[in-house]
Parts: structure tokens; C-alpha cells; sequence
């Protein structure tokens, strides 16, 4: 018989696979990670681990970068942005901003 999951076990678990992977286990990974046989019980002790406030800092310890990854990994952010016509005028803007600026600095280069 498998022993019973408590709040201990659970962050024993959740910690090994950090230092193994270096991040913290999506809900599909923590269905296998707890053995448990749906993603509601694994939001069930994550809110518990939230609750004592073991999660939480974990959470707050996010660096900027690592959250800009993650919006990068896990949004549709190419079809929002790429294509918008708004985003292409402000970077030909500054495009032509940059050669204006640069343009004494490359006469000088040729003249010499």
C-alpha cells in the first residue's frame, strides 16, 4: 500500500525535482512527480503549500529574467506581436532614428 501524502512529503518531492531540473515542476509534471491521477489534486497541495507558506516563497524568488522566460516558453506572444503593424512602424522609426544619428560618425570613418 502507498503511504499516506502529507504537506512534508509533498514539498520533499516538489524540492528534488528543483535541484534536479533547476526550475520548478509544471502541473503536468507533478501529477506523476505525487502520483496522484489529476491536475485538481495537485492545485489541491499547491494551495495547501501555499497555505504554509512554503510555496510562496519559492514564488517570490522568481527573478525577472526567469519570469520573461517563461512568458516567452508559454504565451503565443509571436502571433500577438510579430505581425502587428503598430510594433513594425515603431522599429523602422527607430531604425531611421539610429542612421540619423550614426551618419557623422560614418562620414568621419569614410573621410578618412
Amino acid at each position: 500500500m502507498k503511504e499516506k501524502r502529507t504537506i512534508q512529503t509533498v514539498q520533499k518531492s516538489i524540492a528534488a525535482f528543483s535541484r534536479e531540473n533547476r526550475r520548478m515542476p509544471s502541473f503536468a509534471e507533478m501529477v506523476g512527480l505525487l502520483d496522484v491521477r489529476s491536475k485538481s489534486v495537485v492545485n489541491f497541495w499547491i494551495d495547501k503549500l501555499i497555505e504554509a507558506e512554503i510555496l510562496g516563497k519559492a514564488l517570490l524568488q522568481k527573478s525577472l529574467l526567469r519570469r520573461f522566460q517563461h512568458f516567452i516558453e508559454s504565451t503565443d506572444w509571436e502571433e500577438r506581436y510579430l505581425c502587428n503593424h503598430w510594433i513594425d512602424k515603431m522599429c523602422l522609426c527607430g531604425i531611421v532614428v539610429s542612421l540619423i544619428y550614426f551618419i557623422p560618425f560614418l562620414m568621419s570613418i569614410i573621410q578618412e
